[in-house]
């Protein structure tokens, strides 16, 4: 995330008998010999008189000889300036990127979806039938305080680019789930197709949130393009998922993850921990 002094004045002239002949004493004029360097400096001098490359060298060069090459001594601050370290991941400002209708309860304090604290909904939590572990955090309605229906919309939880948009999306057949379960869960391409149909943002600096399982996605929503913070997406849904089939409208959800680079945030971390730092994301008190 030096500049050489200068004085700002023409380097000093080269001697009179670097640039023209010393004129005579007399009011004569000028002979063809005169052309030649003074033979008084020249005895005066032991030296050999400069010759024109040893000249100072003036700004755009001397009609005596060819211009001086121009001299790049401010390239290498500039390439000093240039090697900035890579800008920090933000991880504040994020917005709850569900909307949905207040249930009232008595542990639902307030309006609004709220940062479940139900283990198996953190990122973290134990996931045996995919040997791994959850990676975001899930939005239910019966542990978010809201009403989830396939209408609920998913918003855009920043300004971001959209850098994935599964406009085609084909929903997990019996078959496959079928293949999976014999590959043990195992491997990401099959994880990536039980996230089910997905938006992915990019928010700079490494960080991409990804909404995954929706059931729709907004048509103004397409690679390349740009959302604000809150812009619709598209809304909740069960892709990727066996209560397609099974059970449909059982499992409708929004699973939420922001990530950094190739780590999740709160890797590595409990699940109550990780919450923690979803909490600080979206600036809500413990």
């Amino acid at each position: 995330m030096a500049l050489i002094g200068a004085s700002g004045e023409d380097p000093a002239p080269a001697p009179a008998a670097q640039v023209q002949p010393s004129a005579p004493a007399s009011a004569e004029p000028a002979e063809p010999e005169a052309d030649q360097p003074a033979s008084s400096e020249s005895q005066a001098d032991p030296d050999p008189p400069p010759t024109q490359a040893d000249a100072p060298a003036r700004p755009g060069g001397d009609a005596a000889g060819p211009a001086a090459p121009p001299q790049p001594a401010a390239a290498p601050p500039q390439q000093e300036r240039q090697e900035e370290p890579a800008a920090e991941p933000e991880l504040t400002g994020f917005i709850v990127p569900i909307a949905g209708f207040w249930r009232a309860r008595g542990d639902c304090p307030q309006p609004g979806a709220l940062i479940t604290s139900f283990p198996g909904h953190l990122p973290g939590a134990d996931r045996e039938y995919r040997f791994g572990v959850h990676e975001g955090i899930d939005f239910y309605g019966w542990a978010s305080c809201i009403l989830i229906n396939d209408a609920t919309e998913v918003r855009a939880a920043k300004d971001g680019r959209v850098i994935r948009a599964d406009h085609q999306y084909v929903e997990v057949t019996p078959a496959e789930w079928a293949a999976f379960e014999r590959a043990g869960w195992r491997g990401e391409p099959i994880l990536d197709r039980l996230r089910g149909r997905q938006v992915w943002l990019d928010h700079g600096a490494g960080v991409v949130t990804r909404y995954a399982h929706l059931g729709a996605i907004h048509p103004d929503v397409a690679e390349g393009g740009r959302v604000a913070a809150g812009q619709i997406l598209g809304r909740v849904g069960e892709s990727g998922q066996s209560a397609v089939w099974e059970a449909p409208g059982s499992d409708l959800h929004l699973h939420f993850e922001i990530r950094i680079g190739d780590q999740y945030l709160g890797q590595g971390l409990p699940p109550a921990q990780a919450r923690l730092l979803y909490l600080n994301a979206f600036g809500i008190d413990p």
